[in-house]
């Protein structure tokens, strides 16, 4: 085995945006199999499997920016002014640092116990994907215009993740629309 490559600012900094939209991409997706609550999709093993993935995904992602504290991707190693975007980031996730804490910590359980291993126990909490969305639009949002240069932002690709949301989520409802139902 070879050593691992390192990465350079530039490069870590395009993957937190993969990341990141990797993130809100797949929680757009699992969102556009609702309506009001209710499953639009069929009860059947390919679409409930497909759901569950696009939760787990989105989960997984997130905790690579937000939970993994030794993570490559984790803000506390991207950022170069760490308090002031944590204070960002508690705005932004409309959270106190307790409550942000137990939100992280509950991310991190349901990866844990239901998708890294499957742990004994018998109720599934899938995360609240509203400050999750906000904590990732925020992370997002402050690499792009914070921690990269006017040249790698000039390079091109996304910029806004709640834009990046709203068409996937439309895509994912026209692809959806169909299927049929039994």
């Amino acid at each position: 085995m070879g050593l691992r490559p390192v990465l350079s600012r530039e490069e870590r900094l395009r993957r937190v945006g993969i990341l990141s939209a990797n993130f809100t991409r797949n929680v757009a997706y699992y969102r556009a199999t609702r309506r009001d609550g209710d499953r639009i999709l069929p009860r059947q093993n390919f679409w409930i499997n497909l759901e569950g993935n696009f939760i787990d995904v989105a989960v997984l992602e997130w905790c690579k920016l937000f939970a993994d504290n030794q993570g490559w991707h984790f803000w506390r190693r991207v950022v170069t002014d760490v308090n002031a975007f944590e204070l960002g980031l508690l705005v932004a996730a409309g959270r106190t640092q307790i409550e942000l804490d137990r939100l992280i910590q509950q991310t991190r359980t349901y990866r844990d116990r239901f998708v890294a291993h499957l742990d004994n126990e018998l109720v599934m909490h899938i995360p609240d994907f509203d400050p999750l969305l906000r904590t990732a639009s925020y992370y997002f949002s402050h690499v792009v215009m914070n921690e990269m240069t006017e040249c790698e932002r000039l390079r091109g690709g996304l910029t806004d993740l709640d834009q990046y949301y709203q068409d996937c989520f439309d895509e994912a409802v026209q692809v959806f629309a169909l299927v049929p139902q039994p």
